[in-house]
């Protein structure tokens, strides 16, 4: 299972870091506040533990069907020998891997720890909905990926949790996915459940 989250920093205040002790300890585990107090970007750094939080939580909640707002539980750990992380959650450990970059921080997570995925990040201009935005370039990304599938053959819906679903031709397909938006920014990831793709 997969998930994801983007986070448009000039939208969070990137710039912006104040250690208020009480937000700190209800966001982040005393070894995230570790990371953050030695970093030299401590904001930048505040929302990639935050999108590597939120994605493994997409993941924890197809698991588990609960919800819960409790990030400090979600624990992000660097694997510096691999460039990703692990991430404990309340039953288990999820992966990720993140980019940093000069307007947003993205990341995605997975069940698995070799996994391999589609993704997408493109800019929203201010009159577009990003939520319509981002299942449109998912759509022109599953139709580059499979040819035979066109746009009017794709349905996107959602699960009674709120779990998005893609039907290609009436039929619920085995991809996985999951979408998110922030600010100037969309991002999309889906993978064919049980298989690896490149």
């Amino acid at each position: 299972m997969i998930g994801n989250d983007i986070v448009c920093l000039s939208t969070a205040g990137a710039s912006d870091f104040f250690p208020r002790p009480r937000y700190l300890d209800k966001v982040y585990h005393p070894s995230e506040q570790r990371l953050l107090f030695a970093d030299e970007t401590p904001g930048r750094l505040r929302w990639l533990l935050w999108a590597l939080k939120e994605s493994a939580y997409k993941v924890w909640f197809k698991q588990s069907h609960k919800r819960l707002f409790a990030p400090q539980k979600f624990v992000v750990s660097p694997l510096p020998e691999t460039g990703m992380y692990n991430i404990k959650t309340p039953s288990g450990s999820v992966f990720a891997r993140a980019e940093v970059c000069a307007d947003y921080v993205v990341a995605y997570a997975s069940s698995e720890p070799s996994f391999s995925n589609f993704t997408g990040v493109n800019r929203c201009s201010p009159t577009e909905d990003p939520s319509a935005f981002v299942r449109e370039k998912l759509v022109e990304r599953v139709c580059e990926v499979f040819p035979l599938c066109r746009k009017e053959d794709i349905r996107l819906e959602k699960s009674p949790e709120g779990i998005p679903l893609l039907y290609i031709r009436g039929f619920r397909e085995i991809f996985d996915l999951s979408l998110s938006h922030h600010g100037n920014f969309v991002s999309y990831v889906f993978t064919l459940k049980n298989e690896k793709h490149h």
